[in-house]
């Protein structure tokens, strides 16, 4: 993780994509990658790791 890239309350939007992710799992793989893609009321992220 390069946490000095990550924009201020990330732990909050890292919380969000874990629980969303735990209810709704959306995974797909693409390139070798796998994108997991959160939903969430109030934020939309889109994670490759």
């Amino acid at each position: 993780m390069n946490s000095h890239r990550q924009p201020m309350g990330w732990s909050r939007v890292e919380r969000a994509l874990a629980q969303t992710l735990h209810t709704q799992p959306r995974t797909t793989k693409a390139h070798g990658a796998t994108i997991e893609r959160c939903e969430a009321p109030d934020v939309e992220v889109e994670v490759v790791r």
